[in-house]
């Protein structure tokens, strides 16, 4: 509830009372006085949440009181000491201006000094037309949403709910007209917080610890390679990675365009029946489901705009995600030959084929458990290609045709790095 002039030792004190909301978009020289109010209600108030909601990073020094966004929130969380970080931003998602970028630099700013002060961070996001902002879409709307979880916040808040008067808002179009009516925006936010409500009990549990922007013209391998997803086509996504109270890891991956659907292929750094989706029906870890079987590599359906969340192993039970093939040999990345590899793989297969091992093809960078035949079937395609090549995965599988016959079906033999004589690990 808003404080409403009220002082300290005056406030509701009510269970159902929260907390209370002491200042919107306050400027740095009025953060003093909100360090004595906050002081004043934590002492008469214990356990009430003091809430303070901050500026954009659209407005201008003179607005903020600072020299840069940046020194505004700093000066905020040394001289306040706040309970939670909030800010209003209202990204510009029009023809004429795309105002997402902005939007991702404000909520950064937002992670940047939550995390080391380990509280949560918050934001408003827009729900309705006012000023020169179109009426969002629910596309639109659920970027809003999955973009400030990928980076980390543990609260979002819709403007409006309730459709404000005034010269500024005379589309009106919030959740709720003026006059009592629901819109349409009503029902969006009824499905978007349907879904945030079963993903919550995972989210609530997550601590951010990296967060990746792919643009279709970057290499996703390479900017991905401290992310749990080891790989994914490329395309426009957000990727928010997390550490889970439990030690496993998290990650959010998210269809950054509002426009288009997306479906990638998506390489997780542990086989896939090792990865577990939070259901956005009940919130229960599930399976996670190939949304086009019929195709190379697991498939992943995103609806524009849209996140789906995803539970990995603790890092320690990881594989190593490294190839090593005539390809890098030739890029100079590794010491192994293209001759080494194959030699030595004929003068194995000698050996009991073992279960639960991996092996990724160089060619077409498919990830299967061996031996299956799937696995066989996929091979005898990748062989037949011109761009196959011999691959050595540094789990430990290494892959070559069955008791060196290249025309017969192809086997994974089990081999861990640590079997390699001195001699062949510096071939």
């Amino acid at each position: 509830m808003g404080q409403g002039g009220l002082p300290h030792d005056q406030l509701p004190a009510s269970p159902a009372v929260w907390g209370y909301k002491l200042r919107d978009e306050p400027p740095s020289q009025e953060f003093p006085s909100l360090r004595d109010t906050v002081a004043q209600i934590r002492q008469t108030r214990p356990g009430k949440l003091t809430y303070i909601n901050l500026f954009p990073n659209y407005a201008s020094d003179e607005q903020l009181g600072a020299a840069g966004y940046d020194e505004y929130v700093a000066r905020f969380m040394t001289e306040v000491n706040p309970d939670v970080l909030s800010m209003d931003h209202y990204p510009m998602m029009t023809p004429e201006e795309d105002g997402r970028n902005k939007y991702c630099s404000n909520l950064e700013v937002m992670r940047k000094y939550a995390l080391p002060n380990n509280i949560p961070f918050w934001n408003y996001f827009n729900t309705m037309p006012f000023g020169p902002h179109g009426d969002p879409t629910e596309a639109q709307l659920k970027w809003q949403v999955y973009t400030s979880i990928a980076y980390g916040a543990q609260g979002v808040l819709y403007f409006c709910y309730w459709t404000p008067r005034g010269h500024e808002f005379p589309k009106g179009g919030a959740i709720v007209t003026a006059e009592g009516r629901k819109t349409r925006h009503y029902d969006q936010a009824q499905r978007i917080n349907h879904d945030l409500k079963n993903l919550g009990k995972t989210v609530m549990q997550l601590t951010s610890t990296q967060v990746v922007r792919i643009t279709p013209d970057t290499d996703p391998e390479v900017l991905l390679q401290q992310s749990p997803i080891a790989q994914i086509t490329r395309g426009d996504y957000l990727v928010g990675a997390f550490a889970h109270k439990d030690g496993r890891q998290a990650v959010l991956l998210n269809n950054y365009s509002f426009a288009y659907t997306a479906w990638p292929t998506v390489n997780f750094r542990v086989p896939h029946d090792q990865v577990r989706e939070i259901s956005k029906a009940d919130g229960h870890e599930i399976d996670v489901i190939d949304d086009s079987p019929d195709m190379d590599g697991l498939q992943l359906s995103l609806d524009s705009g849209e996140g789906r969340l995803f539970l990995l192993p603790k890092p320690g039970q990881w594989p190593a995600h490294r190839t090593h093939c005539s390809a890098c040999i030739a890029t100079r990345k590794c010491k192994w030959t293209h001759s080494t590899v194959r030699c030595f793989t004929r003068s194995l297969f000698s050996r009991s084929t073992t279960e639960g091992f991996l092996f990724l093809c160089c060619s077409c960078r498919a990830m299967m458990r061996a031996p299956s035949k799937a696995m066989t079937q996929r091979f005898q395609f990748c062989v037949s290609r011109p761009s196959f090549t011999w691959g050595l995965y540094c789990t430990g599988l290494i892959i070559g045709p069955s008791h060196g016959n290249s025309s017969g079906p192809l086997r994974a033999v089990g081999l861990r790095l640590d079997d390699f004589s001195p001699g062949l690990r510096s071939a």
